[in-house]
């Protein structure tokens, strides 16, 4: 007897298209995960990043732009978000702080909460 695996519906693949630009932060900003799996945002203030609960579980990604001009921090928030899930790390780690320096969160959802990674880029 064969058995098959049904085949995936559109709900449940991730596509992972063009990266969404979520704008400029100021001191607070939001991340609606419904406008993309990857989305960017330039820091022009040190906010408090909300991240929002997305529709289903599977990989995510952040990337945080300094403006250039200042060096910005970031403070995370959210529901879902967890303080003490960083991988390598019991807290958050430091965003790159160098001028116009780039950095790259990634998350996994695991449909409660994510899980996070930073990487600081040519810092």
């Amino acid at each position: 007897m064969t058995t098959t695996s049904p085949k995936p519906t559109l709900n449940q693949l991730q596509v992972f298209g063009a990266e969404y630009n979520a704008g400029n932060s100021g001191t607070s900003i939001s991340i609606d995960w419904a406008n993309g799996f990857n989305q960017k945002v330039t820091l022009t203030g040190s906010p408090t990043i909300t991240l929002g609960t997305p529709a289903m579980s599977g990989r995510y990604q952040l990337r945080l732009i300094q403006n250039g001009a200042n060096a910005y921090t970031v403070t995370w928030a959210g529901s879902a978000y967890s303080a003490g899930r960083w991988i390598g790390s019991a807290s958050a780690p430091a965003v790159n702080i160098t001028s116009a320096g780039e950095t790259i969160v990634s998350f996994f959802f695991d449909g409660t909460n994510f899980i996070q990674q930073l990487g600081t880029v040519g810092s």
